[in-house]
């Protein structure tokens, strides 16, 4: 059974370092080797210890000790009992090297502290949202919700929207890679912002789904209708209060989608018009776009 999701020929190759342990006195360099690739202190200090103990006392008290003498035989035993450990230890710690090198390679040792401490992998953490996922969750939302007609028309111009700002994204993600090396400053200049407002245009959706699912439309149309019919105005206006604000962001959501499609296009359209004297005309749309991310960070 593999130990990491890189398959039984990279385990191998990556354990090809137990060879240094078994060869006497080579078993140091084995710690030393993957202390240092997997960034483990407690390796390297292992590694050292090996050195001094299977290699350096041992070659001291031999060259001042008299052969078949009991300080030899000791010196001996000693590296002998520290040479074998040392293969022991080389194979108790290689399936955590190996979850740690791949944690290195994968996820820039995000999980390094579980792995030791548990000798597995935790999960990995769930995939960022992403605007398809905010189109499916509304859609769900809309199929197993009796919406009123308020935020249903809200809610499907949300969705469509989404749409149309994925189309957008994807146009303006394209002019910019074709305009602009992503190497030059002008890509990162053009290319940040318009990153930024993706992420904050699906952390709005996102929010707004969010909080769909926990308010209950059914449930507070029938609570105000039967106070304001039982005389009781001021907790119907308290219901109220509360369905208002939902509507309220559900139409802020709705009006900074428009205004983000607004800003992507004008930037499509100001990119497409470059020349290479007149690059510094366009920046003025960064500020539009670090605007329209202002926003919806206040709506969120």
């Amino acid at each position: 059974m593999n130990v990491t999701k890189k398959g039984k020929a990279w385990e191998i190759l990556n354990s090809l370092w137990i060879i240094f342990a078994v060869v006497f006195p080579a078993n140091f360099i084995a710690f030393l080797y993957i202390g240092n690739t997997a960034k483990n202190k407690k390796w390297v200090l292992s590694g050292f210890g090996y050195l001094a103990l299977t290699f350096v006392f041992p070659v001291i008290v031999v060259g001042i000790a008299q052969e078949g003498s009991k300080i030899f035989d000791l010196s001996v035993g000693i590296a002998m009992f520290f040479w074998l450990g040392s293969i022991v230890h080389a194979f108790l710690v290689r399936k955590k090297y190996l979850l740690l090198r791949e944690d290195l390679l994968d996820n820039e040792g995000l999980y390094r502290d579980a792995i030791m401490k548990t000798g597995k992998k935790p999960p990995a953490p769930p995939s960022p949202v992403t605007i398809r996922d905010c189109k499916q969750a509304i859609t769900l939302y809309l199929r197993e919700n009796s919406s009123t007609p308020f935020f249903r028309e809200r809610l499907t111009g949300i969705a469509r929207r989404l749409d149309t700002f994925e189309q957008r994204y994807k146009n303006a993600e394209e002019i910019i890679t074709r305009r602009f090396e992503t190497t030059e400053l002008s890509y990162t200049k053009f290319a940040a912002p318009v990153v930024a407002l993706q992420d904050y245009i699906i952390k709005l959706a996102d929010s707004l789904v969010t909080r769909m699912n926990i308010f209950n439309e059914e449930e507070y149309e029938g609570k105000i209708g039967a106070f304001a019919n039982a005389g009781r105005a001021d907790e119907a206006e308290g219901y109220k209060a509360i369905e208002q604000e939902y509507q309220a962001f559900a139409t802020q959501t709705l009006a900074a989608l428009d205004d983000a499609i607004l800003k992507l296009d004008r930037l499509v359209l100001e990119i497409s018009k470059l020349s290479e004297a007149d690059i510094e005309k366009a920046l003025s749309i960064m500020h539009d776009l670090e605007e329209a991310i202002g926003d919806i960070k206040y709506y969120k």
